[in-house]
């Protein structure tokens, strides 16, 4: 199971976050890195964001991490 989830933290806070009670409890194990690429598509009209939407295929380096 992936969780993803995204902030926006400038560097001056980034320490106080990871340090946060909350973020310590989520994390579990080791991190780990990898090299993804994502492609993401949208009609030329932008239908899938104008309906906050996204349709995004992801590709995990095999030799990354």
């Amino acid at each position: 199971m992936e969780v993803e989830l995204k902030l926006l933290v400038g560097r001056e806070h980034l320490e106080r976050v990871l340090g946060a009670q909350v973020v310590r409890r989520c994390a579990q194990g080791d991190a780990l890195t990898s090299e993804l690429t994502s492609i993401y598509y949208d009609t030329p009209e932008l239908d899938l964001h104008g309906e906050r939407l996204a349709l995004r295929l992801r590709r995990i380096h095999a030799d990354s991490g």
